[in-house]
């Protein structure tokens, strides 16, 4: 008698584990951003550069695509899905590439960025808000943002997610 199938099945990573996961992966890539920006300071204080310069957010993007692009190139995991045993790998198996990583993150930027500006709709103060962000986004309502980007990432998680699908991936839970 052989044995089941089931052992050598892999079993796709679930939401709640995924969003679990970010989180803990989002408190470590607070310390670095934090790092990261302290490192421009030098240059805004010696007015080389001004504090608002857009060039500034590019290279906090950066940081933060190196961050998750690192992990995922050698490894397959960040310290979060090391913790919840989530690997993200290619569908025979195998590490992804620096392109795959990159689609991914990249894909994955709109459904982050509407969590990320419900977040700041509903707790950074409202003079900050008008001074640096378009009255567009400042008169979204944040209930409809959360639930928004709720949505899209739970939908966007359904057995294979589009990001999986585009970049030739997907996360599964690591025996």
């Amino acid at each position: 008698m052989s044995e089941p199938e089931t052992k050598n099945e892999k079993i796709n990573a679930g939401v709640l584990r995924q969003l679990i996961s970010s989180f803990y992966d989002g408190l470590l890539l607070l310390a670095v951003l934090l790092i990261a920006t302290a490192l421009t300071v030098p240059l805004t204080q010696a007015g080389l550069i001004s504090p608002d310069n857009p060039l500034i957010s590019l290279y906090l993007l950066l940081v933060c695509f190196l961050f998750f692009a690192w992990f995922w190139v050698h490894g397959g995991q960040t310290l979060g899905m090391h913790v919840w045993h989530i690997r993200i790998e290619q569908f025979d198996g195998s590490l992804i590439s620096w392109k795959q990583a990159s689609i991914r993150f990249l894909s994955g930027l709109p459904a982050w960025g509407i969590l990320v500006l419900c977040l700041v709709r509903f707790y950074v103060p409202e003079t900050f808000q008008i001074k640096f962000f378009p009255a567009g986004l400042i008169s979204l309502n944040p209930t409809w943002l959360l639930i928004i980007g709720s949505i899209w990432l739970v939908i966007d998680h359904w057995d294979v997610s589009w990001r999986d699908k585009i970049s030739g991936t997907h996360m599964i839970v690591k025996k």
